[in-house]
């Protein structure tokens, strides 16, 4: 099965649910670029970045103002919904697991013809606790 992700690349948050279904299945993440927050925390999954309408000038004045990514976030909503249909007819996605509920909000104006689950941050607590006697 692909499964792709909606959300940050740098979540540890994330980053146990990739962990966790990378295992049997392909995974994907799309996660906007933000260079401020350092390295991705997945590995050996594909990770599709995407700078928005204003991340890219973020990026390369290494601007560290959340709020101007939030601004950016908000804005460029539509455009990652676009990305994401993009992203799920060339590799085939079959599930799409938005991750917090602005990854929510990203995934509710995603056309595609596969199904979409929502599950709000904080939820991998759960399976790192199990996990984790």
């Amino acid at each position: 099965m692909n499964i792709l992700y909606i959300g940050s690349s740098k979540s540890w948050h994330l980053a146990l649910w990739v962990k966790y279904f990378a295992l049997k299945h392909k995974v994907l993440i799309f996660s906007e670029k933000e260079d401020y927050l350092g390295d991705s925390l997945a590995d050996d999954v594909t990770i599709i970045e995407s700078n928005g309408y204003l991340g890219g000038a973020l990026n390369r004045l290494r601007a560290k103002s959340h709020s101007m990514f939030h601004i950016n976030k908000l804005i460029s909503v539509r455009r990652y919904a676009r990305e994401i249909e993009n992203v799920v007819a060339e590799f085939h996605i079959d599930i799409i697991h938005a991750y917090s509920l602005y990854s929510g909000y990203v995934a509710s104006f995603i056309n595609a013809d596969v199904p979409i689950i929502f599950t709000p941050l904080g939820s991998s607590l759960i399976i790192h606790a199990q996990n984790n006697f």
